[in-house]
């Protein structure tokens, strides 16, 4: 197997790899999301807040379209639900500042995009979360963005407390599953190796002994030749 041809082989296993990656990902926050969907609506229609029933609805129905709708392309299912946590994470940080679940929204962003679609994804994922960060919190310290204390203190709203940990549990299933598909990954590189040494082993043993085959055909041959030569030599003499 030439180098291009391994190559070509990783970024196929790799492929197929970020692709069972995906599934489950959206199959996990599918789940818990929807706990997230009624804790966020208790939330939002006990602050009347229609804005944020429309988005929780519209978010959770985009889950569930890339989610079931397999033979939409790759790109196109983790761009939505990259999108899909950055939102959130917005979305968070506005409404509640740094007592909401914004940050860690945020946080999970890089790491599924770099899980995802790789290190310069996530690079750029992360360097975006900072951007938020820095553009909310300067808004919200200089008065341009208004936030209620009562958003702010929400640490006696057993709602709230609901909600939060539900969050929690997504994401943390969202930075769970791609760490486990790693080390699995790994397993399997590792096993792969192996039987590539097995393989190239293998054929160089082979090699071997179609060589030493050569050598005593050709020996063979040669004996062939002179008993050939001899038995000539013996018909002249006679």
């Amino acid at each position: 197997m030439t180098m291009q041809e391994e190559i070509q082989e990783l970024q196929v296993e790799l492929a197929a790899w970020r692709e069972r990656l995906v599934r489950g990902l959206l199959r996990a926050s599918l789940v818990v999301g929807a706990l997230a969907l009624v804790a966020g609506l208790i939330n939002a229609v006990t602050a009347r807040a229609v804005l944020l029933v429309v988005i929780y609805v519209a978010a959770y129905l985009a889950m569930l379209v890339i989610t079931f709708a397999s033979r939409l392309p790759y790109l196109l299912r983790a761009g939505v639900f990259l999108f899909l946590l950055y939102g959130l994470g917005l979305v968070g940080l506005l409404e509640s500042g740094l007592s909401g679940d914004g940050r860690v929204f945020l946080l999970t962003f890089p790491v599924v995009a770099t899980a995802l679609l790789g290190q310069r994804a996530g690079i750029v994922s992360l360097g975006l979360s900072l951007v938020t960060l820095i553009g909310v919190g300067w808004g919200m310290t200089t008065g341009l963005l208004d936030i209620s204390v009562e958003q702010m203190a929400n640490s006696t709203d057993p709602t709230a407390w609901f909600s939060g940990s539900v969050v929690f549990l997504l994401l943390a299933l969202a930075m769970l599953i791609p760490t486990a598909h790693l080390l699995r990954g790994q397993v399997f590189a590792a096993q792969f190796a192996r039987q590539n040494r097995a393989l190239q082993e293998a054929q160089a043993a082979l090699a071997e002994v179609h060589r030493q085959q050569e050598e005593a055909n050709e020996r063979l041959r040669q004996a062939l030749e002179e008993s050939a030569q001899r038995a000539g030599q013996l018909q002249v003499i006679t």
